[in-house]
């Protein structure tokens, strides 16, 4: 456990609470792993109070499932718009507001999913336990508001509560890489889905929402047990209700679990291969990584395993590596650190010919006064024909108005309003028809957007503070080190201290990207929180648009 990110996490607790936290640690009510957690909980409840969403953006680094394999994408919650971006490598892909949020389903290890009214969900996987949490808490926020907002369900005090079919406390376990955590949670059963609210100190914060296909009773094998289970619209979850003396114990069975393929190295041979950095040098590849990263072994997994006596050989080649997988300390971290290390220097390259090119078209605009000439063209011909329809005189319009230009047509359905802009041009002052060459960067449109790129140089620096961290983490002491770790952790020095400088060059272009694109809203007049890939977009096609109808109208 990282002491640093401890410390900081209890300074923001009241004493009274962190005394609490530590009582319970003291009667083993916890273990020193879920004080943390629920010490985290406490900090966000708190923070939430203070109203810590609003006007907030969070960022995550998550693996979507697409085409038979999960690719790398940024997830931004964005409280200051109330959208969902998706975002890879600096280009928004989707974006959803939170009114479409349906439910948010917590599955096995690292994987949830979004669901969404009348589209499909998203099957997502979060690169640590610990941002899983974090997203679903933010989800739960998302979908407790839109809950408030829904007429029948205005009963004060209580998110949704006028159509609860039944309620109840749950003991629900969390299972992390170190311990198993029971918490105490809400249970609210409604039509069609069920909603969990983690009980902690200081009141009742949202867990998670589980759209539910159906809920069947059954009863067990004794009168004192009976059991139901919950179908949802990927898994099936089995529920004991256990009655004991004086209270009524619930317990949540999940199905399904693990299958390793495509590893063709030894099970013996694993330990030494997380010490290798490069696959080129004989290490790991990216996709055993990965596939090893998504089968961590659970708490439970391990006590298992590490209780077989028998010779490993008797065991199945996937029980071997998961023996093996057992034996070896803070492997989740060790794997995190591996993947890490390969993927930012990657990042770093496909992020920065982005931003140098954002750079280059608000420095284009700035000094383009052929471009600001055209656009005071298309300002007199419009007040011309505001003349004509009995219209105020406009000081000014909106860039997104130059997609327009080819719309509007006359008598003539051949010849529009984009055709006559060329025409007083080419009469007037023709050097202008050539504004174009002083906008190169918009002969396509420019690949990322301003709010893309900053949020992956915001997650980039949250990766390499988390790589800093886990070196820390496992570096060993000089006296027992063997020289294959002694040479790893150079290795992994020397990289780390290479990416920081990378890291911080990426940065300083990226403040000045943002500062060049401000100074372009403000010098034609458009909104702040415009995003570049809206403004360049229209740019772009505006050019496109004018060299067709210079091309008609030429002699």
């Amino acid at each position: 456990m990282d002491n640093t990110r401890t410390a900081d996490t209890f300074s923001q607790l009241s004493q009274e609470k962190i005394l609490k936290i530590m009582n319970m640690v003291k009667n083993k009510e916890v273990s020193i792993e879920g004080a943390l957690h629920l010490a985290q909980k406490e900090v966000y409840a708190g923070k939430d109070a203070q109203d810590l969403l609003t006007g907030s953006q969070f960022n995550f680094i998550i693996y979507k499932y697409k085409h038979y394999r999960w690719q790398k994408r940024i997830l931004q919650l964005d409280f200051s718009t109330r959208t969902i971006f998706n975002i890879e490598k600096g280009t928004i892909r989707k974006q959803f507001p939170f009114s479409q949020v349906k439910g948010c389903e917590d599955s096995e290890r690292r994987r949830f999913s979004i669901l969404f009214h009348g589209r499909q969900h998203y099957e997502l996987e979060a690169v640590s336990l610990d941002d899983k949490r974090k997203i679903i808490y933010l989800l739960s926020r998302v979908i407790q508001s839109n809950s408030c907002k829904r007429p029948a369900e205005s009963c004060p005090g209580r998110a949704a509560g006028c159509d609860v079919i039944h309620e109840g406390l749950l003991d629900l376990q969390q299972n992390t890489l170190t311990s198993s955590e029971w918490v105490k949670c809400l249970a609210e059963l409604r039509e069609g889905e069920l909603a969990l609210y983690c009980l902690g100190l200081g009141g009742r914060s949202p867990a998670a929402t589980i759209p539910l296909a159906a809920v069947s009773l059954g009863e067990g094998r004794d009168s004192a047990c009976s059991t139901f289970s919950l179908h949802t619209r990927d898994h099936h979850y089995l529920c004991l209700a256990e009655l004991r003396e004086g209270e009524l114990a619930l317990y949540c069975l999940g199905l399904g679990d693990i299958f390793l393929k495509s590893f063709r190295i030894k099970p013996s041979e694993l330990k030494d291969k997380l010490f290798i950095i490069h696959e080129e040098s004989g290490g790991l590849t990216d996709e055993q990584i990965t596939a090893l990263r998504r089968y961590l072994p659970t708490p439970k997994d391990a006590e298992r395993y590490l209780s077989f006596k028998g010779p490993c050989s008797e065991l199945h080649v996937v029980d071997q590596f998961m023996l093996e997988m057992c034996k070896i300390p803070q492997l989740g971290q060790r794997l995190d650190l591996l993947l890490s290390v390969r993927e930012l220097p990657e990042s770093i390259r496909d992020l920065e010919p982005l931003i140098i090119q954002n750079i280059q078209a608000s420095k284009q605009l700035q000094s383009s006064p052929k471009f600001v000439a055209v656009l005071e063209y298309i300002l007199a011909m419009g007040n011309h024909l505001n003349e004509k329809a009995g219209k105020e005189v406009a000081k000014g319009f909106r860039l997104s108005s130059l997609a327009k230009l080819s719309l509007l047509r006359g008598r003539d359905r051949t010849f529009t309003l984009l055709h006559a802009l060329v025409e007083q041009i080419l009469l007037h002052q023709p050097e202008l028809a050539t504004f174009p060459q002083e906008l190169t960067e918009f002969e396509a449109v420019p690949d990322a957007s301003m709010k893309g790129l900053s949020a992956e140089v915001d997650v980039l620096k949250k990766e390499l503070e988390n790589l800093v961290q886990c070196r820390r983490l496992l570096k060993p002491k000089a006296s027992k080190a063997t020289p294959q770790e002694s040479q790893f952790c150079k290795e992994l020095k020397d990289l780390i201290q290479k990416y920081e400088g990378d890291l911080s060059q990426l940065s300083k272009r990226c403040e000045e990207m943002k500062k060049l694109y401000s100074n372009v809203l403000v010098r034609f007049g458009e909104p702040a929180d415009l995003d570049s890939q809206e403004l360049f977009g229209w740019i772009s096609s505006f050019l496109c648009e004018f060299r067709k109808a210079c091309a008609e109208v030429a002699p």
